[in-house]
């Protein structure tokens, strides 16, 4: 853990405007790295949180845009 701040599952989900169960969902899926802690919680590196939250932003973009081609 390098002193890299780390934030729980709740930070997480408000982060990435998820749900406890989605995030643990891109944690199974390995889209979000996750470690545990003593009590076996999830706890993620902030950076990487904010990372995954720029690039789900961008994809929900990327369907917009194309719904409304489509459409």
């Amino acid at each position: 853990m390098d002193g890299e701040e780390r934030i729980g599952l709740g930070g997480a989900a408000a982060i990435l405007d998820l749900s406890p169960e989605e995030v643990r969902r891109l944690v199974s899926e390995g889209r979000l790295g996750a470690e545990r802690d003593e009590e076996g919680d999830y706890t993620f590196s902030l950076a990487d949180v904010r990372l995954l939250a720029r690039e789900l932003e961008a994809e929900a973009v990327e369907e917009e845009v194309f719904e409304g081609e489509v459409i």
